[in-house]
Parts: C-alpha cells; structure tokens; sequence
C-alpha cells in the first residue's frame, strides 16, 4: 500500500494542479476572512455607535444638548449612509412634534416645521403608529413642505419611552438611496438605546429637581460627615454657597456648646428618624431645626446618609409669643387674668394657712375712649402703660398687678392683717393714680374708679372675689370720678337682682308683656283735660306690676329702650286714631331717653307712625329731659326744630333737676317746661320750693314757654300753683295713670 504524499513533501514543479487548488483554497479562506473582518468592523462601529449614545446618560447635562449630540452621532457613524442634515422632534400637547434640535435645517424648514401634527408629513406618520417610516424619495409624501425644497429620501424613527412617543428621529437621504436592512436594523438599535438614555435622564432629571427645589434643607454626607451635596433650601437656610457648603464638615453646623453629631457607623438606624436641635448658620447665628437622619446605603456602597431639615425658627419663637401671651398682656407687660387667678388662688392657700387676709381690687380708667378719640390711640395706649408702671411702683413686691381688660386692672394684696388696710392702701393708690399724666403734650388728670373685697370676709371662692371687686368698682364709677368703693353684701343683692330683671325683661318684649298707661293732664283754670302722658307698665306673669323705677333704667341699659320707644310711638299714635274716632281729640305725650333721642332712628320711626295713622302731628308730644339734651345741645336742637316743624309738641321734662340753664332754653324748640315732683311735694310746707315753682314759671312765660306741675296730689298744691299762675298740671289728684279702656273723660 502506497502512502499518499503530506503537502510539505509535494515539488511545486511536478505536482502543477494540487498547487493551483492549494492557491484557491488560499483566496477563499482570504475572502472569507475579509468578509468575517467588515462584518466584525461593522459590528465594531455598530457597538462604537452605542456606547457613544450610552456615555450620554453619564453626562450631566441638558436634554437638548443629549439630543443635539445624538444627532451628531448618528449623521457621523458609518453605519448609514445620510445627507449630513437631521433632526428629533419632540411630542408635545395636543399630539403635535416640536423641533427640539437638528443639524444644517434650512431657516425655511425650521419655519414649516414649528409644529407638525401627528399623523400629517412624514415624521407625523411615524409617530401616531409608533412605527418607523421609510422613503427613498418623498417629494409627492410632504404634506408639509417649504419653498426650495430639494428632492430627498427620509428615515423617520419614532423613540418609545414606556408607551408613549416621546420624539421622532427625522434624517435625511440622497435621492434614489436604496433601503437597506442593516441601516433599519441600527435605526431600530439607536431608537431604543436613545430611549433608555432618555428615561434615564428624565428619572435623575425629576429627582434632581425634587432634590433641589424640596421645600426643606437636605444634605448628603458621608460616613465621615463630609458634606457631598446639598439643596437649594438647605443653602438659602444655612446662608452658604454650594462651593461652600460642599467643602465643610457636616459638624461645622453644630454648635460647640451643643451635644455632638450622631456616628451614622454606629447609631442610625435604616429608617429615617426625627430629632430637634440647633444649626449654626454662616454668619454664626443659631436657628432651631426639625431634622430627619436616613443612611443611604442602597446608593451608595461606600455609605452616606441625608440629613433633612426644617427651619422652625419662626414656629418656636411663635410658639414662645404665643406662650407668653397666654399668661401676660401685651402691652404692659402685666399678667393677665388667668395668671392673676393662678396667683390668687395659691395666694388663697397660704393666707388660709397663717391665718391673713387677701385684698383683691379692680381699678378702672375711665373715659378712655374720650382720650382715644382726642388725643388718639397712641395717647390712650401711653394712659394704659403708665398706670400700670404707677401700679406696679406704689405695690410691695409680694403684691401683684394684672391688666384684665381694656380699661381695666386688677390687684392683689397679700398678708393683710385688718380688713380696714385694704381700704386705706386703694385710697392711697387713688392719690398716686389721680396726679395728672403728659400725654401729648397735654397735662391729663385722669379719672379712676376702685372698687374692692376682702377674703376670707366677704367670700372664699375665686370667682365670687373677682365678682365682688367689679361690683365694688361699678359702684365707685357710679358715684363719680376718682372714688374708692369696698364691696357690701347689698351690692350683689341688687346686682343679682337687676341681672335676673333683665333677662325677664327680654322675655317680656317677646311674649308683650309690656302695656302703655295714660295719666290725664289738666289745665288749673277749669280742670280739663288737655292731653295725656303715656307711660310704659309691666305686667310681670308671677310678679304682678314692676315699677318703672326698676326696669326703666334696665331698658337704657341694656339698649331695649330704642325698639321700645319705636313700639310706644307706634301704639300711641294708633291710640290717639281711635279716639279720634270716637270724638276724642286728645294730644299724647311721650317720654324719649337719651338713647333713643340719639339715634337717627326717631326721626323715621316718628314719621311712619304719623304716615300710617294719618293723624295730625299736633296732637302728638315729646318729653326730653335736661340731661338728654345737655348730652348734645347742637344736635338735640337740630331734632327738635325739626319735630317742631311737622306741628309737634315738644316738653322739657324734671326742670330743675339738671342744669336749668336760661341759654339752651332759648336756642331750643320747646313748648312746655314741666316742674319736677321733687318741687311740689312739700307744698305748702317748704316756702322754698313755693318760691323756686313761682320763678321757674315766671321765667318760662318770660320766654314764652308754657309751664306743667308735676306729682300734683292734693288741691293745697292745686290753688298754690293755679296762684301762680301756673298752665297745667298732672297727678294722683287728676288721676292715676291707667290703661285706656278704664280712662274716664267726663
């Protein structure tokens, strides 16, 4: 058997055919390898493509300028062949692609392309199918074309982020460029590989942006309280720059004197956690924080933590405002009521324990609304501050003093051994606050009322002592200026009483237990009867009639007087209608006070009446009395002109009590001067009073003005008055008050 030759034994000379095969074989394999080679550099420059648009994502930087350079890449890979002119459009609302970046676009183009509608133009058709679009040559496909457009071809490539369209890749090709699968292959690569780049950014993008723009301080350090980063807030709060900041210690925020910072290595747990403490700013000032530690060791290996934290400044020092006003007053620095309460209270204890007594008083400034008015609210606010600084100097230091209202000041007397001390230490302090005060320039004596109690004599129950002191000070008030009042035990009495009155009274208005009476006024030359005085009575369900002298002074007090007198205008004048009826032309008269005679209300609840009755106005009259109209003689003059103008009558009423001053009588619109009871019921008795009844009538027939006598009740009284010539009279001898029904007119 014949071995067969290896190929190194075999001559090139004698064996001419193997070594031609051994030559093709030769070129094939170097073909083959050249085709393996531009595949492999293919695939290198596929790969090279990529990872240029995977460096992107690494870059910190804008979205436009990630587009821009990727449109760089793709026009200068070798992968596709383009005309060197591009462009991505981004989705926009309503289903529009805005041009967001290109290369080399005509001014015209950009022009055209401002906004294309989905599914219109070629890029438009890319993305409402989110399928790529190819044609060699799309000069008939543009639905949006711009003048001087060259013929081209066109790749449009839609990028899908999640399953929305986030933009469209749009190049340009040569006429006549043939599609080819390696270019659709590395498009379809590109598309996807940008759409990651994209999603990457738009995630670090929307985390930046919560990072920086987070409404508290946030700063990132590492294990070894370098500081890495650091928000907007967090600089604005602290005062430093990012390059700053950036360069510190996170304990260079501590303050020295404060507890050391936490070793996130030993003591911070996975879970944020929330501590208060203090930071120190860059000017060195120390602001109260809220803060919130967490480790951040899913990002970063080598381990950090952020450190979160709110500025509560502001919310302590409120919190310190709120606290304190709680307990003092504001604009004397006093305590107020609910300190001064805690402090009796305790006060209460001890002196029941060694046995003493407490004083408890209530001072008040009155008229503080005229200085406010005159001098105005600085004026007024300086009164308030400079009584409290007397207050407080004339007290001993175991004593204390409170503002407990506008006006109002209350104070405590601690280890009083006599109860008649108290009274002699609020007399003094009267004296101190009594001496004039400059204000504004203007030296101002101003007017204070004191009242006080005393525990454990009057009462020992808090609030019946703080009761019983502003008792005790109405009193004083009542009695004048600059009085000191200490607190009886009638005083809650009537107090108690009126408080109860008036609540009844209210009910009374509601359920019309109120009634008008008339009191028959004569004419002492024949005793007729010339008009009627209509006066209000209650007829209380369980306590029968109630004096007027009891709920009168109620009505004005309480500002019930006004719908009352509205309802009294309206009742007489009905009244005075219905006699007319009847053939009686009888005038009424009726009492007005101070509040009603204020208000502008009369005048329109006058003229109603009067409409809706129809009656003549003569027949109708008003009773004011001296302190009504001293209150505003300008103004009660200018009421009563016109009153006096529609035909009513008017009457001064009690003459001689207030003022009896001949000047307002003569500026005044008044017809009748009615001498008060108090001058005729001790007639014939007093010849004083016989003499002061004959002037007052004199004088008012000087002035031409009639004269009316009250409280008439016996006919000595009767002849002394007709003697001198006195015009009318009323009284218990003429008749009593009564309702209308039991009037007798004979």
């Amino acid at each position: 058997m014949v071995n067969s030759p290896r190929l190194c034994d075999v001559k090139p000379a004698s064996f001419s055919i193997p070594v031609y095969l051994t030559r093709t074989n030769k070129m094939t394999q170097n073909n083959t390898c050249r085709i393996k080679l531009a595949r492999l550099q293919r695939l290198y420059q596929f790969q090279k493509t990529i990872n240029s648009f995977l460096q992107l994502s690494l870059k910190d930087t804008s979205l436009k300028e990630i587009l821009q350079e990727s449109i760089e890449i793709i026009l200068s890979s070798p992968c596709i062949e383009t005309e060197p002119m591009a462009g991505i459009f981004i989705a926009g609302k309503p289903d529009k692609l805005v041009l967001a970046a290109h290369k080399n676009f005509p001014k015209e183009s950009r022009k055209a392309w401002t906004k294309v509608p989905f599914s219109k133009c070629l890029c438009g058709q890319a993305a409402f199918p989110k399928e790529p679009v190819y044609v060699g040559q799309a000069d008939c496909q543009h639905t949006i074309a711009y003048k001087g457009m060259m013929p081209h071809g066109h790749y449009c490539v839609p990028i899908v982020c999640g399953k929305k369209v986030f933009a469209v890749i749009v190049l340009c090709l040569k006429q006549g460029h043939q599609r080819k699968e390696s270019e659709e292959v590395f498009l379809h690569a590109v598309s996807n590989t940008l759409a990651g780049v994209i999603m990457r950014w738009q995630r670090e993008h929307r985390y930046h942006l919560v990072f920086k723009q987070a409404p508290c301080g946030i700063i990132v350090s590492d294990m070894e309280h370098n500081i890495l980063d650091a928000n907007n807030e967090a600089l604005k709060i602290l005062g430093y720059t990012y390059g700053e900041i950036t360069g510190l210690s996170a304990r260079d925020l501590i303050p020295p004197q404060d507890p050391g910072s936490v070793n996130p290595k030993e003591n911070v747990p996975e879970a944020p956690f929330a501590i208060e403490r203090r930071l120190q700013k860059k000017n060195g000032d120390f602001i109260s924080v809220q803060t919130a530690l967490r480790q951040l060791q899913d990002f970063d290996p080598d381990g950090s933590y952020m450190l979160m934290f709110h500025d509560t400044t502001k919310q302590k020092h409120a919190e310190k405002r709120i606290q304190y006003l709680a307990y003092f007053d504001e604009l004397t620095g006093l305590p107020n009521q609910e300190l001064l309460k805690d402090r009796v209270q305790k006060a209460m204890a001890r002196a029941k324990r060694f046995s003493h007594k407490l004083g408890v008083m209530t001072v008040a400034v009155n008229r503080l609304k005229d200085i406010n008015n005159t001098l105005g609210p600085l004026a007024r606010d300086n009164l308030i501050q400079e009584t409290a600084g007397r207050i407080s100097n004339f007290l001993r230091e175991a004593d204390t003093v409170a503002r407990t209202g506008e006006d109002e000041f209350m104070v405590l007397l601690e280890n009083i051994e006599l109860a008649e001390k108290v009274q002699t230490v609020a007399e003094r302090l009267l004296q101190t606050l009594a001496e004039p005060f400059a204000l504004s320039s203007a030296g101002i004596y101003p007017e204070i009322s004191m009242g006080y109690t005393v525990f454990p004599d009057n009462s020992r129950d808090l609030d019946t002592l703080l009761k019983q002191s502003g008792m005790a000070m109405s009193e004083a008030q009542n009695g004048g200026a600059n009085r000191v009042k200490g607190f009886m035990a009638e005083q809650e009495d009537r107090i108690s009483r009126e408080f109860f009155l008036e609540h009844e009274l209210k009910r009374a208005l509601e359920n019309n237990e109120l009634a008008i009476f008339y009191q028959p006024q004569v004419s002492l030359k024949d005793r007729r009867i010339i008009g009627m005085e209509a006066l209000i009575r209650w007829h209380h369900p369980e306590k029968g009639l109630i004096s007027p002298q009891d709920f009168i002074p109620l009505l004005e007090k309480t500002g019930l007087i006004v719908p009352v007198t509205r309802w009294l205008i309206s009742t007489v004048c009905n009244q005075i209608r219905d006699w007319h009826k009847q053939g009686l032309s009888m005038a009424v008269s009726v009492n007005l006070s101070a509040e009603h005679f204020d208000s502008l209300d009369l005048i329109k609840t006058t003229k109603e009446a009067l409409d809706e009755t129809g009656i003549d106005p003569h027949y109708l009259g008003m009773e004011i009395t001296e302190s009504t109209v001293m209150q505003d003689v300008s103004g009660a003059s200018k009421i009563l002109e016109e009153l006096a103008g529609w035909g009513i009558k008017v009457s001064l009423d009690d003459f001689g009590k207030g003022y009896s001053s001949l000047s307002y009588l003569q500026r005044l619109a008044i017809d009748t001067i009615k001498i008060d009871r108090y001058f005729i019921y001790d007639i014939p008795e007093n010849s004083q009073n016989i003499t002061l009844a004959n002037t007052i009538v004199t004088m008012a027939h000087n002035l031409g003005k009639e004269v009316l006598a009250e409280g008439v009740e016996t006919e000595e009284q009767a002849r002394i008055l007709r003697e001198l010539n006195c015009d009318y009279a009323q009284g218990f001898l003429f008749g009593r008050p009564q309702p209308p029904d039991k009037l007798s007119f004979g």
